[in-house]
């Protein structure tokens, strides 16, 4: 609406103008803080706004004419912006900041939630693992006693608390095994060694002859010196024999040898007496002897008698089965009957005690040539094989645990466990174990509690961060409603223009430029950043390997001499001067192991690094199957290696370097 004159609302309108011009010059000349129009700037514009219409409502009331009113509007609307708008950045960023390091904890909480399930998830596949396990080692029980075939199983079992392994011997095998993993409940544990009984560097048997020396078995004597002194003839490597008679007292004849003339001397001088046969208690201690002595060999006895007990006085006969059925004490034993009618029916109970620990039963009337006897109970010595395995420290607590051992043997799997004792650590390693694991505990629980905590403050931050947006908003009067620009040219004449107004108006005439320099500017940013990332990495990478350049030459510096894999030339093996080295296939037993090299020993070779005049590596040869050769040349003792040397040890080659 127009009136005649210079009145007042041509002096409105006027004013109108030229805030309108005003507000174009300075978008032009500050397009980026226009087109950005982040929420900071949001709220610096909005400070500056109403600092404006402050200071122009006050130019007026003080007299001033509207061009003073107009300049004193621009000096307080720039001064409000430029004191605003970097306190609004610094929020908004630290905001920013905020959010993402909640959303690295969410990130990180998720993660450690999946970790979780999926530890649990592997935790219940091994358990249901050995549930089936037991299950099948049930089945092929069962089986074997319906059928009566021979199946593979725990002859016995060896627990040693000095060295931390566990040995079992495992009878029913005649033929090399291919694959073997073992565990204890749902942990992998190392199969240290493995091997035929009696070879090589094994445990060997120990034989214990228990021999009932009463006159009802005399008539039988004879037999009897021929199954004993066969047995003796055919003897396994290094295996020990003990001569035991027993009839109301036990007479030790010849204790564990391996000088097989002193046992067969032993044998022929065996005389009998007129006396009762006192068996279980004599069988229970000789049984708890063996097994508690602290050796790793394989134990087990050969009874000759006609009965198991008269006297009614010590060790009850389910006393005697339950000791031999148990993990810990479990023991081949061999029983050789002699008929003699007044003890019939205690030769039944004798056989039981072979039947207990799955062992062979004879009868001497049933065989015309006793030989057979001696050679059967050889023949069965073919098939037992044993394993030794590493149990880690934080589980050598002596309690009884289930091991499964799986085999791959005949082109067919046997997947068995058994409840084994294992040895308990020393007071140092048991004291160990505790503070690592309490500090673990105590490890994670800090972080634990550092990662609540952070989320705590995130999320604190972000509610507070919610109530301060709120409170400005309640303090500026912006209720959130919008209104289009050029209804402001429409309405009363009375309107009075703000800053805000202005700056609007010309956005909403000037959207599709303002857009299209907000998108140029936000590719150059982009690719700024990545310009300036890409350096980043590329400056860490290039320190990083000079760390790892650097932490290579310190830790070679003491090196004499280096072992280099042929078919891997980037593997080094450094041995310093006076050291030595075991190389083999056991984890457990040595320096330098090659776990998949099935051709090369447990221990195979050790190697020393001599100082004297000049620096020499000698070679010493662990394995006497002929495995080791130097330059193509079979080694059979210590020899020193020349520079360039080439070790062949299994099926693995390595080359001697010196510095």
């Amino acid at each position: 609406m127009m009136k005649k004159g210079l009145g007042r609302g041509t002096t409105r309108l006027l004013i109108r103008v030229m805030c309108a011009f005003l507000g174009a010059m300075l978008i032009c000349t500050s397009p980026v803080r226009v087109l950005a129009l982040t929420p900071a700037e949001e709220k610096a514009q909005k400070r500056a706004e109403e600092a404006a219409n402050k200071a122009y409502q006050d130019a007026i009331a003080e007299g001033m004419d509207d061009s003073e009113a107009m300049a004193e509007a621009q000096r307080a609307s720039e001064e409000a912006l430029n004191n605003s708008l970097p306190y609004y950045e610094e929020y908004e960023e630290q905001a920013a900041e905020n959010a993402k390091q909640l959303e690295e904890a969410q990130a990180a909480q998720k993660a450690a939630e999946e970790a979780l399930q999926n530890q649990t998830s592997a935790i219940l596949e091994q358990t249901q693992a050995l549930e089936e396990i037991s299950d099948m080692v049930e089945a092929l029980g069962k089986k074997e006693e319906e059928e009566g075939a021979s199946v593979i199983k725990v002859a016995e079992t060896k627990t040693s608390h000095e060295n931390p392994c566990i040995t079992w011997f495992v009878k029913g095998i005649d033929q090399k095994v291919k694959e073997s993993e073992a565990f204890i409940g749902s942990r992998s544990i190392e199969i240290a060694d493995s091997g035929k009984l009696g070879a090589g560097a094994g445990p060997a048997p120990k034989t214990l002859l228990l021999v009932d020396n009463s006159n009802s078995v005399s008539k039988y004597k004879d037999k009897i010196k021929t199954i004993l002194t066969r047995l003796v003839w055919n003897h396994q490597p290094e295996e020990r024999f003990s001569l035991v008679a027993f009839g109301e007292e036990i007479n030790v004849l010849l204790d564990f040898t391996d000088n097989y003339d002193d046992v067969r001397m032993a044998i022929d001088k065996m005389t009998y007496k007129d006396q009762s046969t006192y068996l279980r208690n004599i069988l229970y201690d000789e049984i708890k002897a063996m097994n508690d002595d602290g050796e790793d060999d394989f134990n087990r006895i050969i009874i000759i008698s006609d009965g198991t007990e008269e006297s009614r006085l010590g060790v009850t006969y389910e006393e005697l089965t339950d000791l031999i059925k148990s993990d810990i004490y479990k023991c081949p034993i061999y029983t050789i009957g002699c008929h003699y009618q007044p003890a019939v029916g205690d030769l039944d109970k004798l056989f039981a005690l072979s039947r207990r620990s799955s062992s062979p039963y004879f009868a001497l009337e049933d065989y015309e040539d006793v030989n057979q006897i001696a050679d059967i109970i050889r023949e069965d010595d073919k098939t037992i094989r044993f394993f030794r395995f590493s149990v880690p420290d934080d589980l050598r607590d002596g309690s009884t645990k289930t091991i499964g051992l799986h085999l791959v043997y005949e082109e067919s799997d046997y997947m068995f466990a058994h409840s084994t004792q294992v040895p308990i650590a020393s007071a140092d390693v048991l004291k160990q174990v505790a503070e690592d694991k309490k500090l673990a505990d105590e490890k994670a629980k800090e972080e634990n509690a550092a990662l609540r905590s952070e989320i705590d403050s995130l999320r604190e931050a972000g509610e507070n961060k919610d109530k301060t947006e709120e409170v400005t908003e309640s303090q500026t009067g912006d209720t959130g409603d919008t209104q289009n620009p050029d209804d402001y040219y429409y309405d009363d004449e009375d309107y009075d223009m703000t800053f805000r107004d202005v700056m609007f108006y010309y956005i909403y005439h000037n959207a599709l430029w303002i857009s299209l320099i907000f998108i140029i500017i936000n590719f150059a940013y982009i690719g700024y950043k990545n310009r300036h990332t890409k350096k980043v990495r590329k400056v860490e990478e290039e320190e990083k390997n000079e760390e790892a350049v650097t932490e290579e030459l310190s830790s070679d510096i003491n090196s004499a001499i280096y072992l280099f894999e042929t078919s891997r030339p980037d593997v080094r093996y450094p041995i310093k001067i006076g050291e030595e080295k075991i190389i083999g296939r056991s984890r457990a037993r040595c320096d330098i192991t090659f776990p998949t090299d099935k051709a090369m020993s447990a221990r195979q070779a050790c190697i020393r690094v001599e100082a004297g005049d000049e620096t020499k590596a000698v070679l010493e040869n662990l394995d006497t199957q002929g495995g080791t050769s130097v330059d193509g040349q079979v080694v059979q003792n210590d020899i020193t290696l020349r520079n360039g040397a080439r070790i062949k040890l299994g099926s693995t080659i390595l080359e001697v370097r010196y510095e």
